[in-house]
């Protein structure tokens, strides 16, 4: 009796979320969001010559300008201004890369792959505005890469972390070593399995001059570098690298925390924050988790004290009460990304195959909606399309919610709209402003819901085919005549901001095959930089990256990519009055 009493309470409880969306199609959502105060492009550039150049990371100086930061397969290489060497120039003896050298497990071809030993780290130091390179500095060829950047908030500078190849040699003030084991091969059985290198991953912070490290240590033999760096609130640096690991503001000493949990062989968890104010570590993933009905992947979100000791975990809910056909409340395919603000809250996301999401309710307390609904976007236009069982798109959940008032969150679905009809959206990123805003980023079909079509068109997208690794358009074939494989196609890469309370879309755009790596934010100016893949006949006139007049290169540098940035800001308040 207490069961269907619950599952009664909880049903009134979904009717409540149900009651708040809007049934409006692509063009009304357009005109919606198309408003005065939308964020606009004020500058955007290319990065690159006629190899592989794509940027992974940027950072705002505290005078405005940028830096860029991403990596080469080699040469060629832009050399106006001529670059500055951190190192000396060791090559692997590897071809440099062409399309079709990289292949996957079953040996098929791929696009260039990231395990390739002379894949260069470099950044890129622009004028405020996008228009001049006033400086480029590079690791020595075939030295190691940059996979993750840190801008630091209190201690100020820069840290990055990547791949350390047997030949990475750089000026340091002070170098430490982590010795977990033996060297092992790093490469394995991939077309570089010749190549024996240690796998070492470094973590440095840049001295100011832009020349070396202030501070660097060698992780031997970690084999797979960072992908994210956190700043804690004492200026420590977290990351998670074969277990997590805290370097001391001064870069003098290594802690291993302990961050323990249960999960099963099929769990996933990744390192997604660090709270800025109680230092707490935010973990996001998925578990396999069953009850009577069937078996999901559900969310996972892990709280941890600020030593790694674990503290709570949220959506652990009594299991009848979730993916249950009684209230209509399928589970996501687990959290596949989520970040701490830097207000302190948390945001996440997962993707479900329909209209209902357990991401709009409370994380401590099933019984609970959220209690703000968000921009109003529904599933829930095409009944009869539901109710013939065939309601698989895959569509997109938000939700961003006060670790102290778990209660007060907000909860958005995200999607495209053909017409009425939701149409596939998925986030792989996300990274939360100072002011409260959300960036979000990830592929879309091609109906994306857009505040303008002014800097990014997408009228080719829907005939593009391509991963994150691989090259849209016409195919380029290998020696042996077999076409180089592509991805799944009718879907493309985008970018969208929030407000502080998921509840207006301020930016929303197709990319045009720019893959997004990072964000920041400086006196209200947002950079964002990709990884722009060049089509193999070339850009349309439909399908095209944003460029400015009077930036720094505004072609591609006609390889297999380039590297692409761009500001955004609010419009003046007079403007146009």
């Amino acid at each position: 009796m207490r069961y269907f009493l619950i599952m009664a309470q909880f049903a009134a409880a979904a009717a409540i979320v149900a009651a708040e969306p809007q049934l409006l199609s692509n063009e009304a959502w357009h005109k919606k969001f198309s408003v005065e105060r939308v964020m606009q492009i004020s500058a955007a550039t290319f990065f690159g010559a006629g190899g592989v150049e794509r940027f992974d990371g940027v950072s705002f100086a505290s005078d405005g300008r940028i830096l860029a930061f991403g990596n080469s397969w080699g040469e060629p290489f832009p050399r106006k201004p001529v670059p500055d060497v951190i190192g000396t120039d060791q090559p692997w003896d590897v071809p440099l890369y062409a399309p079709g050298m990289d292949r996957d497990a079953q040996g098929d071809p791929v696009g260039p792959l990231d395990i390739n030993p002379n894949r260069t780290g470099f950044f890129v130091l622009y004028s405020a505005d996008l228009s001049k390179v006033q400086k480029v500095v590079r690791f020595g060829w075939g030295a190691g890469s940059i996979d993750a950047v840190l801008a630091r908030r209190g201690a100020g500078g820069v840290v990055l972390a990547g791949t350390a190849t047997g030949r990475f040699s750089v000026p340091a003030a002070t170098v430490n070593t982590l010795k977990p084991g033996d060297d092992i091969n790093f490469y394995g059985r991939t077309v570089y399995e010749h190549i024996v290198n240690p796998g070492d991953v470094y973590v440095g912070q840049l001295n100011r001059g832009l020349t070396g490290f202030e501070w660097i240590w060698i992780l031997q033999a970690h084999q797979r570098p960072p992908k994210a760096l956190f700043e804690a609130p004492d200026g420590s640096v977290v990351f998670d690298c074969v277990g997590i690991k805290r370097i001391t503001a001064n870069g003098r000493a290594l802690q291993e925390l302990p961050c323990r949990t249960v999960l099963d062989a099929a769990d996933e968890r990744f390192l997604a924050g660090v709270h800025p104010v109680n230092g707490n570590l935010i973990f996001g993933g998925a578990r396999i988790s069953r009850n009577r009905f069937q078996s999901w992947r559900a969310p996972l979100l892990e709280q941890h004290s600020a030593d790694g000791e674990f503290q709570r975990r949220y959506y652990d809910w009594i299991v009848d009460l979730v993916n249950n056909p009684v209230v209509d409340t399928p589970a996501d395919a687990g959290l596949s990304a989520a970040c701490v603000m830097p207000d302190g809250r948390i945001a996440v996301t997962g993707v479900g195959t329909g209209h209902a999401s357990v991401l709009s309710f409370n994380p401590l307390n099933i019984m609970q909606p959220l209690g703000k609904t968000g921009i109003g976007f529904s599933a829930d236009a095409e009944p009869r399309f539901q109710r013939e069982g065939n309601f698989i798109e895959r569509l997109a959940h938000l939700a961003v919610f006060d670790p102290s008032d778990t209660a007060a969150g907000a909860y958005t679905l995200w999607c495209a709209f053909e017409g009425y009809r939701p149409r596939p959206a998925t986030v792989e990123g996300m990274k939360g402003l100072p002011d409260g805003r959300l960036v979000i980023w990830g592929q879309s079909a091609k109906w994306l819901v857009q505040t303008t079509t002014d800097y990014f068109r997408a009228a080719d997208q829907v005939v593009m085919e391509y991963n994150h690794h691989l090259r849209p358009h016409s195919p380029r074939l290998n020696p042996d005549g077999k076409e180089i494989k592509l991805g799944v196609g009718g879907t493309g890469p985008y970018s969208a901001i929030f407000d502080a309370e998921l509840g207006s879309l301020l930016w929303s755009s197709a990319m045009a095959g720019c893959y997004i790596a990072d964000v920041a934010e400086h006196q209200g100016r947002i950079a964002i930089v990709s990884q722009a893949v060049i089509p193999a006949d070339g850009w349309s006139d439909g399908n095209r990256p944003a460029v400015t007049d009077g930036a720094a290169q505004t072609t591609p540098g006609g390889g297999w990519s380039d590297g692409h940035i761009f500001l955004l800001q609010l419009p003046d308040r007079n403007e146009g009055r």
